[in-house]
């Protein structure tokens, strides 16, 4: 399966975070894929929301436990899913999400987006090592 993880950040992202995120797309490759798209511009953004007929947008707030969103992702693929998308968004984009997508949650804090990209990243790697009974730290 392969999950994309749509960035709206203006400003870029910080080397840290993409080498994470890096990081852990190789470890994911052996259970799927992780796609990270960074979106700079206002524009290329809300074209990218027209795109997709349903996606998951993240916002602050009571989140899945690892084991609840390995059970996620292995529903997902039950559901023979060939692809999940991610948007995360700034604060001003918030409420322009089209209504088939649904909130999803990572943390209650806020968080700027390439760590929030860098953190979904992690609990995708950490969702499949559970699913496969695979020790998570190596």
């Amino acid at each position: 399966m392969q999950f994309f993880i749509y960035l709206y950040s203006p400003s870029g992202m910080p080397s840290f975070y993409k080498k994470a995120i890096t990081e852990y797309e190789k470890r994911i490759g052996r259970y799927g894929k992780v796609n990270l798209r960074l979106i700079r511009k206002e524009k290329e953004w809300k074209k990218s929301l027209t795109k997709s007929e349903e996606g998951w947008y993240i916002v602050p707030g009571p989140s899945f436990s690892s084991e609840e969103f390995s059970e996620k992702i292995t529903a997902w693929e039950g559901e023979r899913r060939k692809e999940v998308s991610f948007y995360i968004g700034t604060e001003e984009t918030g409420e322009s999400y089209p209504e088939s997508f649904r909130p999803f949650s990572l943390s209650c804090f806020r968080m700027e987006g390439p760590m929030a990209a860098m953190i979904l990243a992690e609990q995708i790697y950490r969702g499949y090592r559970i699913i496969h009974h695979h020790p998570y730290h190596k």
